[in-house]
């Protein structure tokens, strides 16, 4: 009986033992990074969370001259308000701080809160700006200091995929 129990025992652990590391949360999976990823950062209470660059309003590139419309998260974690007070960039000829559509002169960033919905207008590229690509950027906060080099994504936008029919793609069913 106990020759025959222990083949049986190998043949499962074996079969466990197999199944480790599949699926997307095993221990050997690794993730790469996309385009559409921001890599979070702080400086002192302040965390700045999913910046990036809107996608242009058709094809893939933001034409030099163009406007650039850079927004994301900015929390603060401390006890002290703050406020974003600057954005620079090499790939812009200026910066200009929005709140809801008009122009301000600083975010502020309420202690223990977040900056609400904000956006920064990165003014005159210099430079054609392609979807995928990453820029960097200096947040300047008026308590936290200067934030240098975040590489801040251009975002992808719509595909045209969405707008397909069934006959044009058969993985879209009717509706």
């Amino acid at each position: 009986m106990r020759s025959r129990l222990l083949p049986a025992a190998l043949v499962s652990s074996t079969l466990v033992l197999s199944g480790c590391g599949t699926g997307l949360h095993a221990a050997t999976y690794t993730q790469e990074r996309s385009p559409r990823d921001f890599e979070g950062k702080s400086i002192a209470n302040i965390e700045v969370r999913d910046l990036g660059i809107a996608p242009p309003i058709s094809g893939s590139t933001l034409t030099a001259g163009d406007t650039a419309v850079l927004s994301g998260g900015l929390v603060n974690t401390g006890t002290t308000d703050d406020a974003l007070v600057g954005v620079e960039s090499d790939v812009a000829s200026s910066s200009a701080l929005e709140v809801d559509g008009k122009s301000v002169t600083s975010i502020p960033i309420p202690a223990g809160g977040d900056a609400g919905q904000w956006s920064v207008l990165l003014v005159g590229l210099k430079t054609d700006l392609h979807v995928a690509q990453y820029i960097s950027v200096t947040l300047v906060f008026q308590r936290a200091g200067r934030l240098t080099g975040v590489q801040v994504p251009i975002r992808a936008g719509d595909t045209g995929l969405g707008s397909r029919t069934p006959a044009q793609d058969p993985y879209k069913s009717a509706e």
